[in-house]
């Protein structure tokens, strides 16, 4: 705004076809460019606009190396709360991202930190376990026998985890980190283990991206502590 831009926010409601329906509008309307969390699996498809007079930025989700992109560095955020997990002595982490049995869709940030998660844990001793579909987690019953961490690929999962095990994390019986450090989550949960990254500084990158140019900017992340791990 700033600037002299106004702002027009569309939803996909994570549809692919929806998705192009409303990148073809924003490109009907002679956008001046568009932001975007793209789901389709399709990456290519977006190869046809490189280089038009209304420049594409991937934010969340990659699209390719030819499409900018702002955010943080999803498979370096993991691979280090993983190895926060370590390097305090737990001896199993659970590591839960539903979304992973996802078909059909672009989901390259929770791939690049599932990715993440198994090189922190390649090589070490630590025993640990994927918890990748709806249905395994809907099943899902951690082992207390041992000192067992949960680690959320997204606090939409810690806010399940929280509901479901409160009790066992409270006690200390099992140990919790979740992904994003949200705030309505902090708030509720203040002693919280997470990974924390500026969603706003995100938006501004891209929008910086859009008007000015550039590859990519990488938006850097924090491990916070907090006492549930």
């Amino acid at each position: 705004r700033a600037r002299g831009y106004s702002t027009l926010f569309m939803t996909s409601g994570y549809d692919p076809d929806e998705e192009k329906a409303c990148v073809s509008r924003m490109l009907s309307m002679n956008a001046a460019g568009i932001i975007l969390c793209s789901v389709l699996p399709d990456l290519t498809y977006y190869d046809k606009f490189s280089g038009t007079a209304t420049p594409i930025i991937a934010v969340s989700n990659r699209i390719h190396p030819g499409i900018p992109y702002a955010g943080i560095d999803d498979y370096r955020a993991m691979y280090d709360a993983a190895r926060h997990i370590i390097d305090r002595g737990w001896e199993k982490i659970y590591y839960i991202s539903p979304v992973l049995s996802k078909e059909g869709q672009n989901i390259d940030a929770q791939s690049e930190r599932a990715r993440g998660f198994r090189d922190a844990v390649a090589g070490t001793d630590i025993r640990w376990e994927m918890i990748d579909s709806k249905e395994a987690f809907s099943a899902f019953s951690p082992d207390t026998g041992c000192r067992s961490a949960l680690l959320c690929s997204s606090d939409a999962y810690t806010q399940q985890c929280i509901v479901r095990f409160r009790r066992e994390i409270d006690s200390g019986k099992l140990g919790l980190m979740g992904f994003d450090n949200v705030a309505s989550l902090r708030l509720l949960y203040p002693e919280l283990a997470s990974v924390a990254y500026d969603t706003c500084r995100i938006g501004v990158e891209a929008v910086k991206l859009m008007l000015d140019g550039g590859g990519q900017s990488l938006i850097p992340y924090e491990i916070i502590g907090g006492n549930t791990i």
